[in-house]
């Protein structure tokens, strides 16, 4: 009688009626209540995803027969770039965003695609380490995030020591601009773009977002392939300045 006096005054507060009344739901229930209220999450910008529920048969990991336990975060950074180079590429794609990469850090501290432009950490046109705090002033970010299994996880970060342990074999592929104007698909190893780079990144995971040949790929189509996957999430859109890791 008490549970059901209970029941019934939780149902008046709100509690959805198809969702199991018994000790799992009220638990996680008061976590999530705990949590909102340490975390200030009352704020509706805020969105709240239970792993857990992931964590049986086809998982966040975006791959198959994937049973792990542990989850680990990988983010794909979608930037805006301000040069005359990257307001070309925008025009051509009709997307605001006109770079990508990839990186493992929430900070955004480290972030690894291939790029042109020099700045104080590197000159070299090709692979390269990027940092948030070098990105264009007045730049916008679309940061997003899905999990990965430990084993997923330790490919792409293997991906990635690749290029850092060859970083003088690779340069930028401006042939790559043109064949990809005309639909040729044109793979080299060494010699990529950005979009190039983490959709390769990726594919080496198992991991096919846009299902293109990676030569193919472009910040946009990136970018429209991130959106459109429901297990892909869009922690940040705004000015690269105004991004807070505590956040995220």
């Amino acid at each position: 009688n008490k549970i059901k006096i209970k029941k019934q005054s939780i149902l008046e507060l709100g509690w959805n009626p198809e969702i199991p009344f018994d000790t799992k739901s009220r638990v996680l229930a008061r976590e999530m209540s705990i949590f909102r209220q340490k975390s200030n999450f009352s704020n509706s910008k805020y969105r709240m995803v239970d792993l857990r529920e992931y964590r049986v048969g086809d998982t966040l990991a975006l791959t198959e027969g994937n049973n792990d336990t542990k989850l680990r975060p990988v983010y794909v950074v979608m930037i805006e770039g301000k040069s005359y180079f990257s307001k070309a590429i925008k025009v051509l794609t009709k997307d605001i965003y006109s770079h990508t990469a990839i990186s493992l850090d929430p900070e955004l501290h480290d972030m690894y695609s291939y790029g042109i432009a020099t700045n104080e950490n590197s000159s070299h046109k090709g692979f390269r380490r990027e940092d948030i705090d070098d990105l264009p002033i007045g730049g916008r970010l679309g940061v997003f995030v899905f999990f990965v299994s430990d084993k997923v996880y330790y490919k792409i970060e293997e991906f990635i020591d690749k290029f850092k342990n060859n970083i003088e074999k690779t340069s930028y592929s401006f042939i790559n601009l043109i064949t990809y104007l005309f639909n040729i698909p044109y793979n080299t190893e060494w010699s990529l773009i950005c979009s190039q780079f983490v959709d390769r990144c990726l594919q080496a995971a198992g991991i096919n977002l846009t299902g293109r040949d990676s030569s193919q790929v472009a910040p946009s189509d990136m970018n429209k392939a991130l959106t459109d996957e429901n297990r892909i999430y869009n922690v940040y859109e705004g000015l690269a300045s105004k991004y807070k890791a505590s956040d995220i």
